[in-house]
């Protein structure tokens, strides 16, 4: 099971995902809009601290993290983007 699938389930539940920044990441949420991201483990126990002492943060994180992978990575859509690249894929 890859990573952005991990990361559809737990926002597709309304969680509020902490997980570790990449370049691709933007490409299925808004870092500390929809998810929150860190660079290193202290800036991992930084973030989870913070977001441990705001609650209502967090859940409205989860919300709008639900909200995105609800309207834009649902198994539908996901497939649809997936055949679009085989479409474009030469076979040899």
């Amino acid at each position: 099971m890859g990573r952005e699938t991990r990361l559809f389930e737990a926002t597709g539940m309304g969680a509020c995902v902490v997980t570790e920044n990449s370049d691709d990441i933007e490409a299925f949420f808004s870092p500390n809009r929809e998810i929150v991201t860190y660079s290193d483990l202290e800036e991992c126990v930084t973030v989870v601290k913070e977001l441990l002492e705001h609650p209502k943060k967090a859940r409205d994180i989860g919300k709008k993290g639900q909200e995105r992978t609800l309207r834009d990575h649902t198994y539908d859509r996901r497939i649809g983007t997936l055949l679009g690249h085989l479409r474009n894929v030469q076979l040899m």
